[in-house]
């Protein structure tokens, strides 16, 4: 196992999490090379939904009160909406949110996300955070799927725009 599995607590609920997650991560589409001890752990993939956990540590603090920085509450639950879409190439184009409460240091968080309009090219992803049940997090994400990566995109109208600049001169 990876060190950023060794900083979780050691129980067996949470062992069992992460050798789920070892299993998963390998069936997903899109790549994160992001360290999973700072957007959490895939635990539970199926078709239009996906479950994560967010085992809250020292480089997400804040001050020294042990206050988590929401903003690893948003990449943790974006990072389950694409799990839930589970497609080569996603991004991100809008996301609502209410932050209900905020996490300490050694929370878990309990991520759960529901894709809906699985025809669309742009999907709406719901995504609850919960810690110990009570919820302290809810967001609906804005994915679009592409059929390439936005940058190599990104380039490509940029080159086109070019040409078409070119032939006008």
């Amino acid at each position: 196992m990876s060190s950023d599995i060794e900083n979780l607590e050691n129980d067996d609920q949470t062992s069992e999490l992460m050798e789920k997650w070892e299993v998963i991560r390998g069936d997903l589409k899109f790549e994160c090379i992001i360290k999973s001890s700072l957007c959490g752990y895939i635990v539970e993939i199926d078709k239009n939904s996906a479950k994560s956990i967010l085992n809250t540590n020292m480089d997400m603090k804040i001050d020294n009160e042990n206050l988590i920085d929401v903003s690893f509450l948003f990449m943790a639950a974006n990072y389950c909406a694409y799990a839930a879409i589970n497609e080569k190439y996603l991004v991100t184009i809008g996301v609502k949110i209410s932050f209900l409460a905020h996490p300490k240091l050694g929370d878990v968080i309990d991520f759960v996300a529901t894709s809906n309009f699985e025809e669309s090219k742009k999907r709406e992803v719901r995504v609850v955070g919960t810690i110990k049940d009570i919820k302290i997090f809810d967001a609906v994400y804005q994915i679009l799927i592409l059929e390439d990566h936005v940058l190599r995109i990104k380039e490509k109208l940029t080159k086109k725009a070019t040409k078409n600049n070119d032939k006008e001169d």
